[in-house]
């Protein structure tokens, strides 16, 4: 029965068409780096156990470096750098749409 109840569920009708409003699927989710809200600390990388966020720590005597970006593939979505992001720039998005997913 609570199979029935739960496949009549907007949930179930998001999961369907690949999009999970939980943010839990990992499978359906994505973490982004957003550069505009991005201050280039590091600590992301510092954090990322699985050497899935590139990029170069902003120096103050250098004019070109390599923005963070996280590498899908390696990444575990495990959330930690979201939680050391001081500015909030890591953001959870949906695979299917490349929207972010509401909280």
């Amino acid at each position: 029965k609570f199979i029935l109840e739960w496949m009549d569920t907007d949930v179930f009708k998001e999961h369907v068409d690949g999009r999970c409003p939980d943010r839990e699927c990992l499978a359906l989710i994505e973490y982004r780096i957003i550069p505009g809200k991005c201050i280039m600390c590091g600590e992301c990388q510092v954090v990322c156990k699985f050497n899935a966020i590139i990029g170069e720590k902003k120096k103050p005597y250098l004019s070109g470096y390599l923005p963070f970006e996280i590498i899908q593939k390696r990444s575990t979505k495990c959330g930690e750098c979201v939680k050391v992001c001081p500015t909030e720039a890591i953001e959870i998005v949906d695979v299917k749409s490349k929207e972010p997913v509401g909280v």
